[in-house]
């Protein structure tokens, strides 16, 4: 089993730009079969892998309409940062900020006690 805890950066369907389906930045601690890499630029298919110990990797996920009048149609994409193992007991910060401009995101994870496990997605708006 699989279980997402991810934030929306948008809620409102009200306010969803057009085309967009769903639009995800996902702090991931993923054991299982779970979405944990990407084919990256330009195509930015989502990927997923069979983990067999506990990892953790920043992610923004999202889905684009074919056409807004089927709403069950959609082509996902993922941007992910670096994917590092983690163990039970060490602890992990993750972040998520707008720029002052209130243009880029930027999610952050990172093992607090070891700065070189960190896994960061920037992604402009």
């Amino acid at each position: 089993m699989t279980y997402y805890n991810y934030f929306n950066i948008f809620f409102d369907h009200t306010y969803r730009p057009k085309g967009a389906k769903f639009n995800q930045f996902v702090p991931q601690l993923m054991l299982g079969t779970a979405l944990a890499n990407s084919s990256g630029p330009p195509d930015y298919i989502p990927q997923w892998l069979g983990l067999d110990s506990w990892h953790f990797g920043a992610q923004y996920f999202m889905g684009i309409l074919e056409d807004e009048t089927h709403k069950d149609k959609f082509n996902a994409f993922a941007a992910v940062g670096e994917l590092h193992p983690v163990v039970p007991g060490e602890y992990l910060r993750t972040s998520m900020s707008l720029s002052h401009d209130e243009m880029v995101w930027t999610l952050t994870m990172e093992v607090i006690e070891d700065s070189k496990r960190k896994s960061v997605v920037i992604v402009d708006k």
